[in-house]
């Protein structure tokens, strides 16, 4: 019962300070700024005009990783990908079953993917893929 007493006493006290908040933030502005505001079409067009782009890279990883022991690394030039980009990368499995077990193989000991200006870095933590890999890399921006 006590917890709950505190709850409720906390959550009433929270509200009142929001309501607080609020009322004295808008007293701050006079009715006509806020309603110049509110009936200007332009208020806040600038934060809305650019839209979030996406782009889309092929690459491949080779069976040429550097390391001669864990982590192997590798690599590639992806050209247009930038080091602020978090790009999301999948692999393009062959339509050849047998070879698209081996790629998938492959894939699967593949761990880290780093962007860089042009290029992204794997990684692998403990063992290198034999068989190359076709990928399709996509960021948000």
């Amino acid at each position: 019962v006590y917890a709950d007493d505190a709850a409720s006493e906390a959550q009433n006290a929270a509200q009142a300070y929001a309501e607080s908040y609020a009322e004295n933030y808008t007293a701050s502005y006079t009715a006509s700024q806020l309603s110049s505001h509110d009936n200007d079409a332009g208020a806040h067009s600038s934060l809305f005009q650019v839209k979030a782009e996406r782009k889309l890279f092929s690459a491949s990883l080779s069976t040429t990783w550097s390391g001669t022991a864990a982590p192997y690394t590798q690599t590639i030039t992806v050209s247009g990908i930038l080091a602020s980009d978090t790009p999301h990368v999948v692999p393009v499995f062959s339509t050849n079953n047998e070879t698209a077990l081996a790629e998938m193989e492959a894939w699967g000991v593949i761990n880290r993917a780093t962007a860089g200006n042009g290029t992204i870095t794997f990684s692998c933590f403990t063992e290198k893929p034999e068989v190359a890999v076709n990928l399709q890399i996509e960021v948000i921006r």
